[in-house]
């Protein structure tokens, strides 16, 4: 089962520590660990990475056929109860709902629920918050959170 990777696991390291001309081993070793099916991520993620016209948006379109996965019919009907939970909490604002069902935050909640592992994200828990987050949503339904930097340390990544 991989860990499902967020978009700002992607993006941060490739603005900071690990740009491509600084790092290009880590970028490598991601593609390595989705060939072996260690980590994948949503191709609404690859959507969100793509409109970025960026160095990274070119490697994520040479290894999308290996690490972006289409939602399976099990994954769209985990989806289609995440949008109910979301939208049937009432501690999130209906705004804030529709910026979160917008992006590819629920299918890769979705992914992990349905098909296994963990999702790798920045995003922090915010229990009171009124926008609906990774963490918070992901706990609805018993998917654990972890950054980038915790999921290479899982794998045992040097470089």
């Amino acid at each position: 089962m991989p860990d499902w990777i967020d978009s700002d696991s992607l993006i941060t390291p490739s603005r900071g520590p690990y740009r491509f001309s600084f790092l290009p081993r880590f970028w490598t070793y991601l593609e390595s660990k989705a060939i072996d099916n260690s980590i994948a991520s949503s191709r609404f993620v690859l959507s969100e990475i793509d409109s970025n016209g960026d160095e990274l948006a070119k490697w994520a379109l040479e290894v999308s056929e290996s690490f972006f996965y289409d939602p399976s019919a099990e994954v769209q009907s985990t989806y289609r109860r995440v949008v109910d939970s979301i939208q049937g909490a009432p501690r999130f604002a209906p705004h804030h709902i529709r910026r979160f069902l917008k992006g590819a935050d629920p299918w890769l909640i979705a992914h992990a629920a349905t098909d296994g592992g963990r999702v790798v994200t920045f995003e922090k828990a915010e229990p009171l918050s009124k926008k609906p987050k990774i963490p918070d949503v992901a706990a609805m339904f018993g998917v654990q959170c972890i950054n980038i930097y915790d999921l290479l340390a899982d794998l045992g990544a040097s470089f």
